[in-house]
């Protein structure tokens, strides 16, 4: 079989693997070799049934099931691959490449809840990355998804002390009209990256929408 497809006759090599498959029903070896064979020669619903044959022998394997989860995507069989994902994630709880590949199933699905706790996820996988907050941030805002961007924020603020966390927070409290609170996380804010011109200038005006007048004018 192998020597056959060195020579790409890919019919042959098909031939010879699917009669030790016959003799190996559980060998994943011979089962990736027939994916390939099939896959050169363009059978590719032939392909997708050992793909799926090598899953159910290997669902921990992540690059074969990654490779199952592309093909349903190409497929539109978007229920499938949440399927595979589902499973990946299981063995693979804190693996970004799978977060990331279920983070596009919930955006064809609008399921923006389900991003946001997936971008959570994939925060606190590494809590340096202050890229996957702000994508956090802009999805609540664009959606809508104040009081579970507002929970989703204070949960990381517990984890992390990165700035961009209050940052985001005091907007959110804003837009949440908690000005109380959007005060406390500014002086906070000051506290850890120090005062300026700009900081005094947007705590007053959030002494100002709190109706706190006199703290204006001490502020100013």
């Amino acid at each position: 079989g192998e020597y056959a497809m060195l020579l790409y006759n890919f019919e042959e090599a098909e031939m010879y693997f699917s009669k030790a498959l016959l003799l190996s029903p559980n060998s994943p070896t011979i089962i990736k070799s027939l994916i390939d064979i099939t896959s050169y020669q363009g059978k590719y619903s032939d392909a997708l049934e050992y793909m799926e044959q090598l899953f159910y022998l290997e669902p921990y394997n992540k690059e074969s099931s990654l490779d199952l989860y592309e093909m349903y995507l190409q497929n539109d069989n978007f229920d499938a691959a949440n399927i595979i994902l589902d499973s990946l994630i299981i063995n693979h709880p804190d693996d970004q490449d799978i977060l990331f590949a279920k983070l596009n199933i919930q955006y064809a699905n609008k399921d923006w809840n389900a991003m946001l706790y997936t971008y959570k996820k994939i925060f606190l996988s590494d809590i340096n990355q202050s890229d996957i907050l702000k994508k956090i941030y802009e999805l609540g805002i664009a959606t809508e998804k104040i009081p579970l961007l507002k929970q989703i924020l204070w949960d990381l603020k517990i984890v992390s002390d990165d700035e961009h966390i209050l940052q985001y927070l005091i907007e959110v409290e804003v837009i949440s009209t908690e000005y109380d609170a959007a005060i406390t996380l500014h002086h906070e804010l000051i506290d850890k990256i120090g005062n300026s011109d700009t900081m005094i200038i947007r705590l007053g005006e959030l002494y100002l929408r709190n109706n706190q007048f006199n703290d204006v004018i001490l502020t100013l």
